[in-house]
């Protein structure tokens, strides 16, 4: 009878810790499924999967993280930070570095870069081996213009992380941005010989080859990155421009197409499918894509200044023109002064060439000290604005300051043509 009454005691402590450990093991499945359909693009599952995971085991950080990432991506930055603060509470004190990260993690997603910046500092200070913190830092100096902190942040990650492919090629594209191109030149290779089959190093040798002004070299790296990561758009989406601004579109619409069937609404391959169709001269195509950009990102100002360059091409569409610039007013007053020029150019088109003074004057008030050119161009389109108003002594007086303004350039020559009428 001791003898069962023991093998029974012996017995039920494992069995009463069987559904915990099955709980924990069925949440870290739930965890993973959340990531790959994160990985896929698809949100919506992956925060299903992260509360399912969850509810298996409410001690699940790595899910509640990654719930409240996807959360605050999205735009519920109020759920997300109470999804935080919640999984803070779970956190051993030796892991209290975490809630900081991801508190940083929500500000730099609402685009608080200072107060980002702190939570990711503080983290560090209670952490200093966390190399996602440096990665963070890095990106979020970058966003705040500060080149030379990005490039320090990335430098301790590569010091903390030295086996990293992705640290070195960080470190490599934030010397890029502080055009530092041998010492970016040095951390790209040490990416690429930790990874030789890395699609995106190739992709970033393809930016500071770029950078250096060597178009063919730059081609091959672009290459080299699709054929080795075909699903990176980013590489498409640079050969693409390559091929275009080397005055071969007609070769970029296979890596656009590309592109987009990656991601259907990337504004930058909308924009550069739309530069293809004006090339092309279909300019009411070039248009579509164009205005679905900037359904995408309404301040990508030269979207909206692209619907304008095509509506003048092709003489027509100027009241399509006009929408979208007098938004750009509204919305994206940084671009003012742009929006104001194609504006104004738009209606001298139409023959309203009141509007059209007005409108040149506006964006001649908004240029700044140091925009020499854009003066130039700005008092050549009032030449030929008052031009058209019959007014040609006030006409010649603006052609001869924009060719002052700008000599040995297309403007200078223009405004002389206009001269010499």
């Amino acid at each position: 009878m001791k003898r069962t009454i023991l093998l029974l005691l012996v017995l039920f402590p494992l069995a009463a810790c069987q559904p915990a450990e099955k709980a924990k093991a069925d949440s870290k499945i739930h965890f993973e499924l959340a990531r790959e359909y994160l990985m896929a693009g698809n949100p919506e599952k992956a925060v299903a999967e992260a509360d399912a995971a969850l509810k298996a085991d409410d001690g699940n950080t790595d899910a509640a993280f990654l719930k409240a990432d996807v959360l605050a991506k999205g735009g519920h930055h109020d759920e997300a930070l109470q999804v935080v603060e919640k999984a803070g509470e779970k956190l051993a004190p030796p892991d209290a570095y975490l809630k900081e990260h991801w508190l940083g993690m929500l500000s730099f997603h609402k685009g608080d870069m200072e107060k980002a910046l702190d939570h990711f500092n503080r983290s560090v200070a209670a952490n200093a081996a966390f190399a996602d913190n440096y990665s963070m830092i890095g990106q979020t100096c970058a966003k705040m213009g500060k080149a030379r902190q990005a490039v320090e942040a990335y430098e301790k990650w590569t010091s903390v992380e030295p086996a990293s492919e992705r640290a070195w090629s960080q470190y490599g594209m934030a010397l890029l941005g502080a055009h530092e191109l041998d010492r970016a030149q040095e951390a790209l290779n040490k990416a690429l010989a930790l990874n030789p089959k890395s699609g995106l190093v190739y992709n970033y040798l393809g930016a500071l080859a770029v950078e250096r002004h060597q178009p063919k070299e730059a081609e091959e790296f672009f290459r080299k990155s699709v054929a080795l990561d075909p699903q990176n758009q980013f590489a498409h989406l640079n050969l693409a421009q390559l091929l275009i601004l080397g005055g071969r579109h007609k070769e970029a619409l296979a890596p656009l197409t590309k592109a987009l069937e990656i991601q259907r609404d990337n504004q930058f391959a909308l924009f550069y499918m739309g530069r293809y169709f004006q090339m092309e001269k279909d300019f009411g195509k070039a248009a579509d894509y164009y205005e679905k950009a900037l359904t995408k990102d309404p301040k990508l100002w030269v979207a909206r200044t692209s619907v304008a360059e095509a509506a003048l091409a092709s003489a027509g569409m100027y009241d399509r023109a006009e929408k979208v610039l007098t938004e750009g007013i509204e919305k994206d007053p940084a671009n003012q002064q742009g929006y104001y020029y194609y504006s104004a150019r738009i209606s001298l088109a139409k023959g309203d060439n009141a509007a059209a003074l007005q409108q040149a004057d506006k964006a001649a008030a908004s240029l700044g000290k140091d925009e020499v050119l854009a003066e130039a161009d700005s008092h050549l389109l009032r030449g030929r604005i008052l031009s058209a108003m019959n007014k040609s002594a006030e006409a010649k007086k603006e052609f001869q300051t924009a060719a002052q303004l700008a000599p040995g350039t297309a403007i200078e020559k223009d405004a002389k043509k206009q001269l010499a009428r």
